[in-house]
């Protein structure tokens, strides 16, 4: 604490580069503390001295007119302060957004919370753009539709469209709507946003390191080829039949299932309990999900829709688990020979 009485704000100059640095350290600290909440700024001004405590309860009484850019400029000076001596990296939007809302105005609060976390955000997603449409759409496919509509309006327009080039028209028109809807982040959207950007480019890297990581790209590049897959494996065994033997155990992805033959498929579901099928297709490409479904008579189809949408929106890590426990099912089943999995469409001959 500064002893010198520099508590009176200058209100007397109209330029605003004078209003930032008007709040003395004594007024700052009387922001934060009045920001607290009382138990919590008790327990603070326990650890200053008297002449501290008279000197910051003297101005808590007497603060008032602050202005918003003030208010941020003191929050962000003390988070950023913070996060340089104590190693902590930063609050949690749900403790900005309460502390903001208990010192503040609700609107104010929730400006400021939206202005301190989408520099952050726009500053962090900007490097998604070097990484290829494809990776990142495989990335957010799971992703409930409004996390997708975000992750998408945060990126540059340029890569967004990419993207969404990558759906189907119907998921395509629907996020674009979600998008025109977005005004501020919500309570807990920009924690989540920044997770799920943080994961994007976890992936990413962790896919370009690793000695058998160039197979797994092309097992993927084969799993999402829309052309002749058995003419490039083909080609591939006649140069590296190892390879290919590397490349068909990478191919074996959740995606690969729609490749099945009607007999196939209904083993399948014989195997696989509907609850789990209405979790593993959430957030699933429609085209995908359309041949699951078809596959199925047509009362447990309709009962499987009806599952899926009473779902509502439900976590990425549990539709991951629950496609790694269909694949297991069907690894066993494979291994067993009750069916022989086809990795990608062939052409036959009548």
């Amino acid at each position: 604490m500064e002893s010198k009485d520099d508590t009176k704000i200058d209100t007397g100059s109209t330029d605003a580069s004078d209003e930032l640095v008007a709040l003395s350290k004594v007024e700052q600290a009387a922001l934060l503390l009045l920001g607290m909440g009382e138990e919590v700024a008790a327990g603070v001004l326990r650890n200053f001295s008297r002449d501290e405590v008279q000197k910051v309860a003297k101005v808590m009484s007497t603060l008032s007119d602050i202005k918003t850019a003030q208010a941020k400029d003191v929050i962000e000076d003390f988070f950023n302060d913070f996060k340089q001596h104590s190693g902590i990296q930063g609050a949690s939007k749900n403790f900005i957004d309460n502390m903001l809302n208990s010192a503040l105005d609700g609107n104010i609060a929730k400006g400021l919370v939206a202005d301190l976390y989408g520099d952050e955000i726009k500053n962090k997603i900007q490097k998604l753009q070097w990484i290829s449409a494809e990776i990142l759409m495989k990335s957010i496919v799971n992703e409930h539709a409004r996390m997708q509509s975000v992750f998408l309006a945060y990126l540059p327009a340029e890569t967004s469209s990419e993207i969404l080039a990558l759906f189907s028209e119907e998921v395509r028109i629907d996020l674009l709507y979600r998008i025109t809807q977005i005004e501020d982040l919500d309570q807990n959207v920009a924690d989540d946003l920044l997770e799920l950007i943080e994961r994007c480019a976890t992936e990413y890297t962790d896919n370009k390191t690793g000695s058998l990581q160039g197979i797994k790209q092309v097992a993927d590049i084969i799993n999402n080829y829309g052309g002749d897959k058995a003419a490039i494996m083909h080609s591939l065994k006649g140069i590296n039949n190892q390879v290919v033997n590397q490349i068909e155990r990478d191919m074996f992805d959740f995606s690969i299932i729609s490749n099945q033959s009607e007999q196939t498929l209904e083993i399948i579901h014989q195997n696989i309990a509907p609850d789990l099928w209405a979790v593993a297709l959430k957030g699933a490409a429609p085209e995908f999900k359309q041949e699951i479904i078809k596959s199925l008579p047509k009362r447990i189809a309709a009962d499987l829709e009806s599952q899926i949408k009473e779902l509502g929106g439900v976590p990425v890590s549990v539709v991951k688990n629950a496609q790694a426990d269909i694949m297991d099912t069907l690894r066993e089943l494979n291994d067993s020979g009750e069916i022989e999995l086809l990795l990608y469409s062939e052409s036959v001959v009548e």
